[in-house]
């Protein structure tokens, strides 16, 4: 009964998908087409492949040509047989898929004072029933309480100048990381070893050993994890969800992953409190940790679930991000000698690079974008949930409907 009960259950997220050109569409356009159709009417996969989870299965292989881990390959598809939008079961949800700039601007200024996102089923099962939830599972007001200590400090120009030169070190072992052979392969892996290093020593202030300086080098065990989580976490997007039904071995994976986290964050947090009443550490040590006990009202775990959160939170995109970004200027030599021109002449030779050198780089800034342009990080992109009734190309897309940004 209770995996009868999930699968009727519906939600619709809406997914903005980039597909590397700019097609734009008029108010003049969307008004001499068709008068106003209801949701049931947008066009999209049909028959069995509307069933919750099953449905898109069979969109992949070995049924079809394509891959889980190429779900952007997938969206190109909808897109050329379906048209600028679409809509399709994933897993529980229904989930529209909008493939014009313009249009996709229009549903992101619908979303409120307090954007809004589906949950991970996955997620919200770990966490339900606890008394300071994460704020991967929080909506709304309460997601916006929980986040705004870290908000305070994330969005004040002034103090996260001061992690600029620790995370400069963290670049400085990347790259020496490479210098021997001058050769980059299988970037996501070395991209995320950075991204992890770099979050730990953003979130904890302490290094974690995660970029190995050889090939064949032992994995730190908090990068073991992390590539543990984020497998099981996105496997578990497109499967059934019989986690529900019994304690599944992934679910148990999933669990030894996470906690592992949760404890290391604990570890470090308990270690900062007490160099704190023993006077050994500066208060004002360049770290989110830090900050963050330094905030009033911020309890023990408050802080242990906000660290955790936002160390996980950015690991994957941020490696995807440069990984497409070096691929993209292995396919433009002459971008990126032009790129290298500008880093050689502003960011000095050796030692930190500091703040006032990151503001003269718009070169770097402007192919980091182009790449966001070219390919999003995230296949289906950034979801979010519609706050109010919205016309979409001539559909009605009713209150609580999602969206997704891959523009």
């Amino acid at each position: 009964m209770m995996l009868q009960h999930l699968l009727k259950r519906r939600l619709v997220t809406i997914c903005s998908v980039r597909s590397g050109r700019r097609n734009v569409v008029t108010n003049t356009d969307i008004a001499e087409r068709d008068a106003i159709r209801g949701f049931q009417d947008i066009p999209g996969p049909s028959g069995i492949y509307q069933w919750p989870y099953i449905g898109l299965r069979l969109q992949l292989k070995p049924f079809t040509q394509f891959k889980i881990t190429r779900l952007d390959q997938l969206m190109m598809h909808y897109k050329h047989r379906y048209g600028p939008i679409c809509k399709v079961r994933m897993g529980k949800r229904w989930m529209v898929f909008l493939f014009e700039p313009s249009v996709i601007e229009t549903a992101f200024r619908n979303e409120g004072r307090y954007p809004q996102r589906p949950t991970i089923m996955l997620l919200e099962h770990y966490f339900k029933g606890q008394s300071c939830p994460s704020v991967s599972i929080l909506q709304g007001k309460e997601w916006f309480e929980m986040r705004r200590p870290a908000q305070r400090t994330l969005k004040k120009p002034q103090t996260l100048a001061k992690f600029i030169p620790k995370l400069s070190e963290v670049a400085d072992d990347f790259v020496d990381k490479f210098k021997e052979n001058n050769v980059m392969e299988n970037l996501p892996l070395p991209c995320l070893e950075y991204s992890t290093e770099g979050s730990g020593t953003l979130c904890f202030g302490l290094r974690l050993g995660c970029i190995r300086n050889k090939v064949g080098g032992k994995e730190a065990a908090i990068l073991e994890h992390v590539r543990g989580f984020f497998g099981i976490l996105g496997e578990s997007m497109y499967s059934v969800p019989w986690y529900l039904l019994y304690e599944t071995p992934s679910y148990r994976r999933f669990v030894e992953h996470i906690t592992f986290m949760t404890r290391t964050a604990g570890e470090h947090l308990q270690r900062a409190k007490l160099e704190l009443r023993n006077k050994t550490t500066d208060t004002d040590d360049a770290n989110l940790m830090m900050d963050m006990i330094n905030t009033p009202g911020m309890t023990t775990e408050m802080i242990s679930k906000n660290l955790v959160d936002l160390f996980i939170a950015g690991l994957d995109s941020t490696a995807m991000a440069l990984t497409f970004l070096f691929y993209q200027l292995a396919r433009s030599p002459d971008k990126q000698e032009k790129l290298f021109e500008e880093i050689r002449d502003q960011v000095p030779a050796s030692g930190p690079i500091l703040e006032d050198a990151l503001l003269r780089l718009p070169y770097l800034k402007a192919c980091l974008k182009e790449s966001f342009r070219l390919v999003f990080p995230v296949s289906i992109g950034s979801t979010r949930v519609l706050q109010k009734d919205t016309q979409l190309l001539g559909y009605n897309i009713p209150k609580g409907v999602s969206h997704s940004n891959n523009e």
